[in-house]
């Protein structure tokens, strides 16, 4: 019991025992204890008010808590899941990193040829890989480029607008592409973007990148899967 919840209990007392040893009392006595009891009564009120506001705040904070223990252990999973599915590749961190928030990231230089979009050998070995550990999980697929402008001959050729955020675009939809050859289904697939330079890392390097997000929580159910027949 709390220390204003006891000084209650003692104040209500006292003042029954007051009423009990005498049978009258004058209207200012009566007034006075009347007064005594609605202040005791208004600061239990807004001690219970306290209490439960501080009970809901500690529920939230479980239930936060909870929730980031439960993203903590998925993305660790994750981690764990494609580091077993790249050994034996050579894969170093600077070529595929898996963040605390749930990103993996793909370094465009391994992926990728020089000012190209289509996938290398070791690109496509190490995102057949990366799609057997993602049977059932929801992504997002973003491509990246650095601030460089498109000064290739052939791919300005390529390109309908000769930008770097087409060049991201088209680099996202090939990795879509070999992961739904690896067997990741279209339906896993929420979007697919390509940023350009818009979100530079410290080097040209890094910032030559495709990010995948993985969604904690969101799944879909594993069907026999069939691969998309071109029309």
């Amino acid at each position: 019991m709390s220390k204003l919840s006891f000084a209650v209990v003692a104040a209500v007392t006292a003042l029954s025992s007051v009423g009990c040893s005498s049978a009258w009392m004058t209207r200012e006595e009566h007034e006075r204890e009347t007064a005594q009891l609605t202040e005791y009564k208004n600061a239990l009120e807004a001690e219970n008010a306290s209490l439960r506001a501080k009970g809901a705040e500690f529920d939230r904070m479980k239930a936060e808590l909870e929730t980031n223990s439960e993203s903590a252990k998925f993305y660790n999973d994750l981690a764990a899941s494609l580091k077993k599915a790249l050994n034996g590749l050579g894969v170093s961190h600077e070529e595929v990193t898996i963040t605390p928030d749930g990103r993996a990231i793909f370094s465009t230089d391994v992926l990728f040829d020089l000012a190209s979009w289509t996938l290398t050998p070791r690109g496509k070995e190490i995102l057949a890989k990366f799609a057997q550990t993602q049977k059932t999980t929801v992504m997002k697929i973003v491509g990246h480029t650095d601030s460089k402008r498109v000064v290739s001959t052939k791919l300005k050729t390529a390109l309908d607008t000769d930008t770097n955020k087409e060049l991201s675009v088209k680099r996202a939809i090939a990795v879509m592409g070999e992961l739904l050859n690896g067997g990741v289904r279209e339906s896993q697939i929420v979007s697919v973007e390509g940023h350009g330079s818009s979100e530079p890392k410290k080097t040209d390097k890094e910032s030559r990148r495709v990010e995948i997000f993985i969604i904690p929580g969101a799944q879909v159910q594993p069907t026999s899967f069939k691969k998309p027949v071109k029309k």
